[in-house]
Protein backbone atom coordinates (compact mmCIF):
# COMPACT_ATOMS: atom_id res chain seq x y z
CA UNK A 1 0.00 0.00 0.00
CA UNK A 2 1.38 3.57 -0.81
CA UNK A 3 1.99 5.98 1.29
CA UNK A 4 0.48 9.26 1.24
CA UNK A 5 1.55 10.99 4.32
CA UNK A 6 -1.92 11.87 5.02
CA UNK A 7 -2.64 13.67 1.47
CA UNK A 8 -5.94 12.08 0.81
CA UNK A 9 -7.92 15.16 0.76
CA UNK A 10 -4.91 17.81 -0.50
CA UNK A 11 -5.32 19.62 -3.74
CA UNK A 12 -2.58 20.26 -5.73
CA UNK A 13 -1.68 24.17 -6.31
CA UNK A 14 -3.45 24.07 -9.57
CA UNK A 15 -6.05 22.35 -8.42
CA UNK A 16 -7.24 24.99 -5.56
CA UNK A 17 -9.68 28.12 -6.29
CA UNK A 18 -10.32 30.96 -3.65
CA UNK A 19 -13.53 32.07 -3.66
CA UNK A 20 -13.87 35.82 -3.14
CA UNK A 21 -17.62 37.31 -1.94
CA UNK A 22 -19.01 38.99 -4.74
CA UNK A 23 -18.26 42.27 -1.93
CA UNK A 24 -14.53 41.96 -2.03
CA UNK A 25 -14.32 41.26 -6.09
CA UNK A 26 -16.06 44.77 -5.96
CA UNK A 27 -13.36 46.38 -3.63
CA UNK A 28 -10.92 45.22 -5.52
CA UNK A 29 -11.89 46.01 -8.75
CA UNK A 30 -12.70 50.36 -7.48
CA UNK A 31 -9.27 49.68 -5.48
CA UNK A 32 -7.53 49.04 -8.93
CA UNK A 33 -9.60 52.09 -10.55
CA UNK A 34 -8.42 54.12 -8.81
CA UNK A 35 -4.86 53.63 -8.95
CA UNK A 36 -5.51 53.48 -12.78
CA UNK A 37 -7.49 57.46 -12.49
CA UNK A 38 -4.16 58.37 -10.43
CA UNK A 39 -1.58 56.93 -12.84
CA UNK A 40 -3.42 58.54 -15.78
CA UNK A 41 -3.15 62.05 -14.21
CA UNK A 42 0.13 61.61 -13.26
CA UNK A 43 1.13 61.02 -16.39
CA UNK A 44 0.11 65.15 -17.64
CA UNK A 45 2.46 67.66 -15.98
CA UNK A 46 1.07 71.05 -14.69
CA UNK A 47 1.10 73.54 -16.85
CA UNK A 48 0.54 77.37 -16.68
CA UNK A 49 0.74 80.03 -18.86
CA UNK A 50 2.93 83.02 -17.65
CA UNK A 51 3.95 86.21 -19.46
CA UNK A 52 7.34 87.47 -19.09
CA UNK A 53 7.09 91.06 -17.60
CA UNK A 54 10.62 92.28 -19.32
CA UNK A 55 9.52 90.51 -22.72
CA UNK A 56 6.23 92.76 -22.21
CA UNK A 57 7.36 95.82 -21.27
CA UNK A 58 9.89 95.33 -24.45
CA UNK A 59 7.15 94.77 -26.40
CA UNK A 60 5.08 97.26 -25.61
CA UNK A 61 7.47 100.25 -25.93
CA UNK A 62 7.89 98.55 -29.39
CA UNK A 63 4.12 98.99 -30.78
CA UNK A 64 3.80 102.64 -28.91
CA UNK A 65 7.26 103.19 -30.88
CA UNK A 66 5.69 102.45 -34.41
CA UNK A 67 2.58 104.75 -34.04
CA UNK A 68 1.96 107.75 -35.44
CA UNK A 69 1.73 111.13 -33.45
CA UNK A 70 -1.22 110.66 -31.32
CA UNK A 71 -4.62 113.24 -32.08
CA UNK A 72 -4.56 116.59 -30.84
CA UNK A 73 -8.69 117.18 -30.29
CA UNK A 74 -10.79 113.84 -30.51
CA UNK A 75 -14.46 113.80 -29.48
CA UNK A 76 -13.60 110.72 -27.03
CA UNK A 77 -10.44 109.57 -25.80
CA UNK A 78 -10.28 106.59 -28.82
CA UNK A 79 -6.57 107.03 -28.50
CA UNK A 80 -6.62 104.56 -25.20
CA UNK A 81 -8.09 102.29 -27.51
CA UNK A 82 -4.65 102.25 -29.31
CA UNK A 83 -2.76 102.17 -26.10
CA UNK A 84 -4.64 98.95 -24.70
CA UNK A 85 -4.43 97.41 -27.78
CA UNK A 86 -0.65 97.52 -27.71
CA UNK A 87 -0.72 96.58 -24.42
CA UNK A 88 -3.38 93.39 -24.87
CA UNK A 89 -0.69 92.44 -27.68
CA UNK A 90 2.58 92.58 -25.66
CA UNK A 91 0.52 90.17 -23.36
CA UNK A 92 -0.99 88.03 -25.74
CA UNK A 93 3.14 87.66 -28.00
CA UNK A 94 4.91 87.20 -24.61
CA UNK A 95 3.23 84.67 -23.22
CA UNK A 96 4.97 81.10 -22.76
CA UNK A 97 3.87 77.64 -21.30
CA UNK A 98 5.67 76.59 -18.67
CA UNK A 99 5.53 73.17 -16.91
CA UNK A 100 6.63 71.17 -13.79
Amino acid sequence: MARNHGRENQKGVSEMKIKFPPEAVVGILAAIGVIMVFYYISLFPICSIESDPKARASAFEACMKLLPQGPTTTTYNDWDDVVYECGRQASINTERKICK
